[in-house]
């Protein structure tokens, strides 16, 4: 016969002691999925932020355009500054499908493809007053704007944006724009 002093462990719904501790090799039943661990072997791979890379290289990512470059700015030093951030980045640099050498300008319109880890993005460059994508800011970039207010030669893409040097939030094209490419110029 057992004492009447000894506590009985209290039942719960699953008619199991709940104060009763379980042997160390027993598991708990798999009532809900877990997550499996993950692996860090070569098939799974991290997904690459090229945004994060472009902006920490003192550039901005707006949309899919990169600013923020000066006039100028050669090949070679635009791929310095992003290689600075991460230097297993492959940066390609294409005006109109065919690669610029290291002494090139980077202008408006110019096609920035970064890769890494078997993943690609690709951008373009928009440096605002360069609306002829030459790199510069010059009376053709003047012309060009001219040309666009007047509705004589419509800009569109990458070279609208550039046009609009004074950065308003409409995204038009005026007579502030040309003043301010005028004012770069003098």
């Amino acid at each position: 016969e057992k004492p009447d002093n000894q506590e009985k462990p209290e039942i719960n719904d699953n008619n199991k002691p709940e104060n009763q501790e379980k042997p160390d090799n027993q598991e708990e039943p798999d009532d809900q999925e877990k997550p499996e661990p993950s692996d860090n072997t070569t098939s799974e791979k991290k997904e690459v932020d090229f945004g994060l890379i472009v902006n920490n290289s003192g550039y901005k990512l707006n949309d899919s355009y990169i600013t923020g470059i000066n006039v100028n700015t050669s090949v070679s030093s635009f791929i310095n500054s992003i290689k600075k951030q991460d230097a297993l980045v492959d940066v390609s640099v294409l005006k109109n499908d065919v690669k610029l050498n290291d002494k090139d300008f980077i202008g408006t319109g110019t096609t920035i493809k970064l890769s890494k880890d078997e993943q690609n993005s690709s951008f373009e460059i928009v440096i605002y007053g360069d609306a002829s994508g030459d790199g510069k800011i010059n009376a053709l970039d003047l012309l060009k704007v001219q040309k666009h207010i007047l509705g004589l030669s419509k800009l569109n893409g990458s070279y609208l944006s550039a046009a609009n040097s004074s950065k308003d939030k409409e995204n038009i094209v005026n007579a502030l724009d040309l003043l301010k490419i005028q004012k770069h110029i003098l």
